[in-house]
Formats: structure tokens, sequence, C-alpha cells
């Protein structure tokens, strides 16, 4: 009889809907869906090597090309007033 409720629980919660991740508020895909004041505060913050868009070409290793970013947006998902803001970042010792 245990087996069988455990079963039957296994069973709900495989046809239950996914938990929702992230912030309740928007998210978003490129960066240029992001707030300007949001995109400025980035350009500022990964100024020393650039940051490119969402599928844009980046620096993904440690050479470098003269022009091109060594950051790439990934995503931002907004959360309250903030901005969680995922990039990735080219080079062996990057941040």
């Amino acid at each position: 009889m245990p087996a069988t409720l455990l079963f039957a629980a296994l069973l709900a919660t495989a046809t239950a809907a996914p938990p929702r991740c992230g912030a309740p508020g928007a998210a978003i895909e490129t960066m240029r869906a992001l707030p300007a004041a949001a995109r400025l505060e980035l350009s500022r913050y990964l100024a020393d090597g650039g940051i490119a868009d969402a599928g844009q070409r980046h620096d993904a290793i440690d050479v470098r090309h003269p022009g091109v970013p060594r950051h790439r947006f990934v995503r931002a998902d907004r959360w309250g007033d903030e901005w969680v803001v995922r990039y990735e970042s080219g080079g062996i010792a990057a941040r």
C-alpha cells in the first residue's frame, strides 16, 4: 500500500506545472530591450572590454581582436526595481 501512495505522489508531481524560476517581472533576451539606464550602467561596468549583444561576436578566448567586445550579454531578469544581468566573458582570467 505505501508503494502505491508513493507512485501516485510521483505521478502527480510529474504532471504538475514546472515551478517558475527567476523574477516575477520581465525576462529580457537582448540588450536592446533593457531600459536605457540599465544599458548605460552595464556598459560602464564592462567598459574595459566592451559588451556585445546576445548572439553577436565577442572574444571568447584569450586572443584579443581589435574592436571585438570581450563580454557578451546572455539574458536579464527584472526583480522588483533591480535587474539581474547574465553575461559571458572571454579569456582565461575573466572576472
